[in-house]
């Protein structure tokens, strides 16, 4: 379709619209302030309205995000139980580091007392060389 035409259709459109918006105007001039504003409210909201016909995009858009929450609820919730794992492995952990460090240290104080033994007795075998040797 030539551009002059499509051009031609669209001024005649356009005139048409500003025709009838002159009406409406003419029209809601004959009323008082209060009836008018309630009148030019009205009429936006039909305007609105009529702008917002096509709501099947829209609902596709909205049908996909869905989806999409629903699918991060999943990737939520494994993540929150794998979380949960990893805690319980980190407990298990902590409470078998604290039973080793028990152990560790009862192995300290048993070395600790049998290096004051070992101490005691090479002391005791000192005090008896230098007893044979001093006679």
């Amino acid at each position: 379709m030539p551009l002059f035409v499509e051009l031609t259709g669209s001024l005649r459109d356009w005139y048409q619209q500003l025709t009838q918006a002159r009406r409406l105007i003419n029209w809601i001039r004959g009323f008082p302030m209060k009836t008018m504003m309630i009148k030019l409210a009205a009429l936006a909201a039909v305007a609105t309205l009529a702008g917002c016909q096509d709501l099947k995009p829209l609902q596709a858009e909205v049908d996909g995000l869905k989806s999409k929450v629903a699918s991060l609820e999943t990737q939520t919730a494994a993540a929150s139980s794998k979380a949960d794992a990893a805690s319980a492995a980190a407990a298990s952990a902590a409470q078998a580091a604290s039973s080793a460090q028990t152990a560790a240290n009862q192995a300290l104080a048993a070395a600790q007392a049998s290096q004051s033994g070992v101490d005691a007795t090479n002391e005791k075998i000192d005090r008896m060389f230098k007893r044979s040797v001093s006679k």
